[in-house]
């Protein structure tokens, strides 16, 4: 098997558990992770349950059916 070392690594994470990982980080180390960061997509569970919750989703809308619009 080839040694992580010599391997790109591509993860899928939520929103929450990238922000809370990168809180534990030194401030240098956080910044490299962030520039690693090849995409995003939206979480349209996470963003269903916020707005199930009253929460604002800025960016997101979901209309009457739960129809969801992200711009």
């Amino acid at each position: 098997m080839v040694p992580l070392a010599c391997q790109r690594i591509h993860l899928n994470v939520d929103g929450t558990m990238w922000e809370t990982v990168l809180s534990f980080l030194p401030e240098e180390l956080a910044f490299a992770f962030v520039r690693a960061i090849e995409g995003k997509v939206p979480d349209t569970t996470a963003i269903k349950a916020a707005v199930s919750r009253n929460e604002e989703v800025p960016g997101a809308e979901v209309k009457r059916g739960y129809h969801l619009r992200v711009a």
